[in-house]
């Protein structure tokens, strides 16, 4: 969403960043109607409308899958930093609330265990996390994400193509 995109603007312009990568796969909506095809692509375009410069912006867009997206975005920046030649120690994740601590973990088996993944877990916009059980949003966001953290921990395995 919007705010969560000034949020990582936010995180990104208080430290020591050199510089921002978006990824992400199609549109779910509004594809037909926007300029931007990916998620990437509309997240890089609202960064530079926020001020960012574009010297600044890496965007990675992924192909579109029917599961595992979130490690689909990972296997994306895993070639882009391969096919650069960069080198980096670690790298810091924006992701919303309950989707962070996933995400952390799919990136990291994406990346590796020599590079150190951390995770800026956003604010999720509509119900308090510390009694997100109260509201509806916070219960369906919660639950969703805690049997998908499940899937992917005990139940998810890489083809080996994508870990080499």
């Amino acid at each position: 969403p919007a705010y969560a995109v000034e949020k990582a603007l936010e995180q990104f312009r208080s430290r020591d960043y050199r510089f921002l990568v978006v990824t992400g796969g199609p549109l779910e909506k509004g594809y037909h109607l926007s300029e931007y095809k990916t998620c990437a692509d509309l997240t890089a375009a609202t960064l530079k409308k926020l001020g960012l410069s574009e010297d600044l912006i890496r965007v990675l867009p992924a192909p579109f899958v029917k599961r595992n997206a979130t490690y689909t975005s990972a296997i994306a920046l895993k070639k882009w930093l391969s096919d650069a030649g960069a080198k980096f120690d670690s790298l810091d994740i924006y992701s919303q609330g309950a989707h962070a601590r996933r995400t952390q973990m799919l990136f990291q088996k994406a990346l590796g265990e020599k590079l150190a993944v951390g995770v800026i877990a956003g604010d999720d916009q509509g119900y308090d996390p510390e009694r997100w059980w109260t509201s509806n949003t916070g219960a369906r966001s919660v639950v969703y994400q805690m049997i998908a953290y499940v899937y992917a921990r005990f139940f998810f395995y890489p083809d080996k193509s994508e870990k080499e």
